[in-house]
């Protein structure tokens, strides 16, 4: 396994609190692209004292927590409980980005965005691993609920309610049996997962479910017209500029990336500001 670090964070913090910053800040951030374990203003990952040993095999476990304990008192991190159980005492932790981008931000190497101080680290073992891997062994894209593994005409109803919820800002738990059925119909008309986001987005976006929002349901959406028209609404379709890695976007514009490019673009946006630079203008 390789452990890299930047070397910024490390001439002023140690080796030490600089290699474990490191990994704490990549799975932070794959829990903020997933849009996950957010809490308090803040996404945050979570590790048990056997997992950081078997991370760090080259630390003892009171090394270990050493190192945790000079990155708080450092203000460098914020440890929390957001267990769903009372006796689980597995620590959380976070971030504080604005003390790291004034020591300059980690940085986590992509094939899009080059630099010549830090690499990505190998993500080892982690127990804020769950369920964002598919079949092919590539990390989920969250729009991608329908499959393009075996059946293409099975629907992941967990990410299209994950969806939904992210562009509406709603919080419904469930599809119903009536609503997943009348999915699969679309599904079977040809309809595909970007007809279904758009139709999302649209109607979010259009006056009257502005100012009518309580009608916006998944259910509305699975209707064979109302899919139609707002899938094919020319008044208000977000799509992405050609040179959207370089360029500010718009929230709406923002779910139309995978995690991955979404990651990418926000880490580039980082970048240019540490250089005192901006992205290009928003094109609606």
């Amino acid at each position: 396994m390789n452990h890299t670090f930047d070397i910024n964070i490390a001439k002023k913090f140690g080796v030490d609190c600089a290699i474990v910053l490191e990994n704490l800040h990549f799975w932070i951030n794959k829990n903020k692209s997933n849009r996950k374990h957010f809490y308090e203003d803040r996404y945050w990952t979570y590790n048990t004292a056997k997992a950081f040993e078997e991370l760090f095999p080259y630390w003892s476990e009171s090394q270990i927590r050493r190192i945790l304990k000079k990155l708080e008192d450092y203000n460098l991190i914020y440890i929390g409980n957001f267990n769903k159980v009372s006796y689980d005492q597995t620590k959380w932790y976070s971030l504080n980005d604005s003390l790291i981008l004034r020591n300059r931000q980690i940085e986590l190497t992509e094939s899009s965005i080059r630099t010549d101080e830090i690499v990505r680290p190998i993500p080892d073992i982690n127990t804020d691993i769950n369920t964002d891997i598919n079949l092919c062994g590539l990390e989920k894209p969250r729009e991608d609920f329908i499959s393009d593994v075996e059946d293409k005409n099975h629907i992941d109803f967990d990410g299209l309610l994950k969806l939904f919820n992210t562009i509406t800002k709603k919080n419904f738990r469930v599809i119903n049996p009536k609503t997943k059925k009348q999915f699969k119909a679309r599904i079977k008309e040809g309809y595909t997962k970007d007809d279904i986001r758009k139709a999302i987005i649209n109607c979010y976006n259009s006056p009257y479910h502005k100012e009518n929002p309580q009608y916006l349901t998944p259910e509305f959406i699975s209707r064979a017209d109302k899919l139609e028209k707002y899938s094919n609404f020319e008044g208000s379709v977000v799509e992405l500029p050609k040179d959207w890695f370089h360029r500010d976007l718009t929230k709406e514009q923002q779910l139309l990336l995978s995690d991955l490019d979404l990651l990418n673009w926000e880490r580039n946006k980082t970048k240019i500001a540490i250089e005192g630079g901006r992205l290009l203008p928003i094109i609606k």
